[in-house]
């Protein structure tokens, strides 16, 4: 196996695990790319996150607060 091949097989797995992270905590007002987009954006320039989400009009503003728990 090639080094690209494990980090794909790894960023699959990671992904797999966000994705039920979001589900166990009721999440479905995006999906685990989006809130990762999301995360990203609200890391990079501390704007609350749940202004990030308003603003891109991802989710709903009482979503954010499960996801960003």
């Amino acid at each position: 196996m090639n080094g690209g091949f494990l980090v794909t097989k790894i960023k699959q797995l990671g992904d797999r695990i966000f994705e039920r992270i979001l589900l166990k905590k009721g999440i479905d007002a995006f999906n685990g790319a989006q809130g990762r987009i999301l995360y990203s954006l609200w890391q990079e320039d501390g704007v609350p996150i749940k202004t990030v989400s308003e603003k891109c009009g991802l989710a709903t503003c009482h979503h954010i607060a499960y996801y960003h728990a």
